[in-house]
């Protein structure tokens, strides 16, 4: 009977502990929504969009940020759901290299082309 009574007394202690579930850090959640783009509105992110659907997002993600999910495994759940194009700034990936320094390799070729010319 003692034994029992303890292992009561126990379980009222932790039980808190068991339903807290993780704490979500508004500032980070707020800067990550601040990542993502809507895919209903155009050029406006999830933060600041009242779209249906920007709202459901944001749910989401603060869902999967209680229950302790990193914003690594949200980012990579993200695109797998809507593509990669759902952040504004999308990963750099070797995929992708060349699209991210075209810009950059068509000034130099200009800059060294426009020199060639006016001499």
């Amino acid at each position: 009977m003692r034994k029992k009574s303890y292992l009561f007394i126990i379980a009222l202690f932790f039980m808190p502990l068991v339903f807290a579930g993780v704490q979500v850090d508004e500032q980070d959640y707020y800067h990550f929504i601040k990542q993502v783009k809507c895919v209903t509105c155009q050029n406006q992110s999830v933060a600041d969009s009242y779209a249906p659907m920007a709202m459901i997002m944001r749910k989401e993600i603060y869902a999967q940020l209680e229950k302790g999910h990193t914003q690594e495994e949200i980012k990579q759940l993200l695109v797998q759901r809507y593509g990669e194009s759902v952040f504004f700034a999308p990963e750099v990936s070797s995929k992708h290299f060349f699209i991210w320094f075209m810009p950059v390799l068509i000034f130099i070729f200009g800059v060294f082309g426009l020199k060639r010319l006016l001499k």
